[in-house]
């Protein structure tokens, strides 16, 4: 940072003005300062600008990850496996809450589903599928196979979903021979 001359002859550091990467308009320097709050997650931008940009980024990133051929299989159909690159894996631990456990203890003694704790586990499993995408494209894949889930009780009331296969290069127009 540049050191400045004051009036008095004291040196003091000059605060840089940053302006919002969406808007371009200037950041709060100080307490007390006119102007906008920089975004706690997205610090070049503004409140309401780091707002959309987190949004955009979330589409940006599902589109980026929708490539990302999956499979229960050895292969994917119509695609000629390049490279094996290793293992992909993703999970999440959930947690069921007070009002599931209200309707899981009625549905124990008349039967039925659990609907509050199929929909948690369904939610677990799609994130857990999402990290595990996330993996493989880290690793430079663009197909998982041999697609797995592995589910665990890590406490009570606590539940440990897994996704987990091999992360792999596919040709993009090479069908298999």
């Amino acid at each position: 940072m540049k050191q400045y001359e004051t009036e008095g002859g004291a040196m003091s550091e000059a605060i840089p003005a940053e302006s919002c990467e969406g808007c371009g308009e200037k950041f709060k320097q100080g307490w007390g300062s006119p102007g906008l709050e920089p975004h706690q997650s997205v610090e070049s931008f503004c409140t309401a600008c780091g707002d959309q940009e987190l949004e955009r980024l979330a589409v940006e990133n599902q589109n980026r990850l929708s490539g990302i051929l999956l499979s229960t299989t050895s292969e994917i159909y119509g695609h000629k496996v390049i490279q094996h690159i290793g293992i992909a894996r993703g999970g999440t631990a959930r947690a069921k809450n007070a009002i599931s456990d209200i309707g899981a203890g009625i549905k124990n003694i008349v039967g039925g589903e659990i609907k509050g704790y199929s929909q948690l586990l369904a939610h677990a499993r799609e994130e857990a599928i999402q990290r595990m995408k996330e993996d493989a494209f880290s690793l430079g894949a663009n197909a998982v196979v041999g697609v797995n889930f592995s589910t665990s009780m890590i406490d009570a009331g606590v539940a440990e979903i897994s996704a987990f296969g091999t992360a792999i290069k596919v040709s993009e127009d090479s069908p298999n021979d």
